[in-house]
């Protein structure tokens, strides 16, 4: 208290010069040394630089403070202290007055008023005798308790990240620091004060001065102003109702939520931050992080009287988290206020009368942490497996077998997490193995959420055509933010359907998205996404155009570079990278139609633009997997291609889906449609184009012919069908 007062007008007694300031070398300290060297020795203390024993004379001396001012200093009438003669005799001493104004000296007699009782204007003799004992006993104490474990604690935070830092040692410090805080709060409850939140906000803004080094914008207290709201917020969520005070009966809990607020944050510099956080230390920190965590949430959420958790407190909890904190996956505040009523209700909604309760619920929660339960124990068993047998009967990793057992294709995944088709052995490294783990998870909880009927939610086993254009409706938003698509862009759940049902190994033709559909096509997804990645690094950004902040790629520089490493591009599709190969030598104008009908087939625009998205470039990396998929599949005789017989087969079979893009079911239609997609493969036409004036004569003696037909599908006709399908 004594140490921060400065700065007042007030004149004080003339008093004898004490010799207090820094001294030189050779010099014995002054009594008082720790008053002119305090941050020097705080500084120390929070770097690891103080033993034991160094820091309790830290604190005697500082205790002794009091009396050598009782010594010099007098007493007004009624034997009592002013509160700005205390900031006159440090001022005059110690300490440079400009930082310890009248604001900083209010505020600091009322954190007194909570910690000693008495009045907010004056020290009573009483007053310096708690005083003395709360230096020279409880942050002796308590300060000395952390001495061991203070380098472990800052490490990451308020220094730099320690070297070699073990989970075991977190873990520990962890705890000492836990249990300190929980006296520190017995220490504050003594007298029975609640302390406001904004005189908390006051107090933290003019110590700022003092906890910040010059020039120092990153560090730790540097956002001091934007701790309290989020301290507020969770106080409420964990602690308890009450938004504008901590009350004198809550102190004790107030202290465990700092610390293990604070603990989330040294787990996650330490281990997480910038880390794969599926294998290791940093799988085991999250682990840890993420279930305390929820089983804080759920105990705060319980001990309500009315256990919800609603829409408008979270607002206001991620609003704070906003200016402390870079969002992940650069999230803006709109899109999570608009998705958390989303993840709450629908994702992580349970089949009881709790569902229809609107906002977080224990419940809820509890069915949160069992979904997260769930996902870390099948990585941890992937973990284990990786580099040894794989065993595919592994009941562990059932959830993850099912996707792809019993295909007669093989897939297999390179060291980045790209598809591989085909490959001669079916191996799962732990890379592929950790997303198929992810996209599980997620796939699980989507289909819970949006099957209509309860057998199907149950199972996790497959969407309606409608209900997934409901689950793509409420993602539009999210979908756009990630480039996905476009704002105007209505039919994702068209195409998601298509591409389901027609260009994926566990691709099945009917009307169903099915689980094993859904899991597949994010893996498609996430290759696709490390491809495009791969082009990133490999020089792409020199393709780059910039239009009102947003990253385009000039489709001519784009084409270039994708050429000129084609068989970094393309090495995990050997099929396609061999006929692309043999195009670009022997036949170049078919090789950029191939390149083209791939750019159109994401943006029909992008020739008139001449750029794409990064979204788009995802996309064009997505269908170059589909080319591999869909001609290995029906190539029954493998020359590399499809004649009428292998096309008449695959249409038996995947007659509904196509039937679904052209607005028809397959009943009474499946003529049209044989005739529809074939006269694509022959003529790279669609028989619909009304632009083509000779085409509907052309399409009718085509459908005539059937018995007639005659081609021989490569992935260049393939390439017009992924065109004129895509803009159905």
């Amino acid at each position: 208290m004594l140490l921060s007062c400065a700065n007042e007008k007030t004149p004080i007694s003339d008093v004898k010069k004490i010799e207090a300031g820094v001294q030189k070398k050779g010099e014995v300290k002054s009594e008082l040394f720790c008053l002119s060297e305090f941050s020097t020795y705080i500084n120390d203390y929070f770097e690891a630089r103080l033993n034991k024993e160094q820091l309790e004379k830290f604190w005697n001396c500082t205790a002794k403070s009091i009396a050598v001012f009782k010594r010099y200093a007098k007493p007004n009438e009624k034997g009592l202290y002013p509160a700005d003669h205390v900031r006159n005799f440090l001022v005059a001493y110690f300490w440079p007055k400009e930082i310890f104004n009248d604001e900083l000296l209010a505020e600091l007699m009322y954190l007194k008023k909570v910690l000693f009782g008495g009045d907010r204007d004056t020290f009573s003799p009483q007053d310096f005798t708690l005083i003395e004992k709360f230096l020279e006993n409880d942050l002796k104490f308590l300060t000395v308790s952390l001495v061991d474990d203070i380098g472990t604690l800052t490490s990451g935070i308020i220094n730099e990240r320690k070297a070699g830092i073990s989970e075991e040692s977190v873990n520990q410090a962890i705890f000492k620091f836990r249990s300190v805080m929980r006296e520190f709060g017995f220490v504050f409850a003594r007298h029975g004060q609640p302390y406001p939140f904004q005189n908390i906000q006051k107090l933290l803004l003019g110590l700022k001065p003092l906890l910040v080094k010059e020039n120092d914008e990153n560090s730790i207290f540097s956002r001091i102003e934007n701790f309290v709201p989020i301290i507020q917020e969770t106080k409420v969520l964990l602690v308890g109702p009450d938004r504008s005070k901590i009350l004198a009966s809550e102190w004790g809990e107030f202290f465990v939520l700092i610390a293990n607020a604070y603990s989330v944050w040294l787990r996650s510099e330490n281990f997480i931050a910038g880390k794969d956080f599926t294998e290791g230390s940093a799988l085991s920190q999250f682990h840890i992080l993420f279930d305390e965590a929820l089983t804080y949430v759920q105990a705060g959420i319980s001990k309500r009287l009315v256990q919800v958790y609603t829409y408008e407190e979270a607002q206001k909890w991620l609003a704070a988290m906003d200016k402390l904190f870079k969002l992940p996956l650069d999230l803006n505040l709109s899109i999570l206020n608009q998705y958390w009523p989303w993840l709450v209700d629908k994702i992580f909604a349970v089949d009881s009368d709790d569902s229809i309760v609107q906002g977080l619920t224990p419940k809820k929660v509890a069915y949160i942490q069992e979904r997260f339960t769930f996902w870390y124990k099948t990585q941890v068993r992937i973990n284990q497996t990786w580099g040894a047998d794989f065993n595919p009967k592994d009941p562990r990793l059932w959830n993850l077998q099912r996707v792809f057992e019993n295909l007669k294709m093989n897939i297999s995944f390179d060291n980045i997490g790209r598809i591989k088709i085909p490959n001669e052995s079916h191996y799962y490294d732990r890379t592929s193995l950790s997303y198929l783990n992810l996209e599980s998870v997620a796939v699980d909880l989507l289909i819970r959420a949006y099957a209509n009927e309860n057998k199907r939610r149950q199972e996790t086993s497959r969407l309606s055509l409608s209900e997934a254009e409901t689950m793509f409706s409420d993602l539009h938003l999210l979908l756009v933010h990630f480039n996905f698509i476009d704002v105007e862009d209505a039919n994702f759940y068209r195409r998601f359907y298509r591409d389901t049902s027609l260009f994926l190994p566990q691709s099945n033709g009917d009307e169903w998205v099915d689980f094993d559909e859904a899991v597949s096509f994010l893996h498609y997804v996430f290759s696709g996404y490390e491809n495009s990645e791969q082009m990133k690094k490999q020089g792409l950004d020199n393709c780059l155009l910039l239009i009102t902040k947003e990253k385009y790629y000039k489709n001519k520089c784009f084409k270039e570079h994708f050429s000129e490493n084609l068989n970094l591009f393309t090495g995990h599709l050997s099929l396609l990278s061999s006929y692309l190969n043999k195009l670009k030598s022997e036949n170049p104008q078919n090789y950029e139609v191939i390149i083209d009908n791939l750019i159109l087939t994401v943006s029909p625009q992008a020739q008139e633009k001449a750029y794409f998205s990064s979204g788009e470039l995802l996309k064009f990396h997505i269908l170059l997997q589909y080319m591999e998929t869909y001609i290995f599949r029906f190539d029954l005789n493998g020359d590399g291609s499809m004649g009428p017989v292998e096309v008449a087969l695959f249409l038996d079979k995947y007659m509904a889906p196509i039937a679904m893009l052209l607005g028809h079911t397959d009943d009474g239609f499946e003529n049209f449609i044989r005739s529809f997609f074939t006269y694509i493969i022959k003529y790279h036409k669609s028989p619909l184009d009304t632009g083509d004036h000779g085409s509907s004569l052309r399409f009718h003696l085509w459908s005539k012919l059937q018995g007639k037909w005659q081609f021989k599908a490569e992935r260049l006709d393939l390439s017009y069908v992924l065109k004129i399908l895509g803009g159905l």
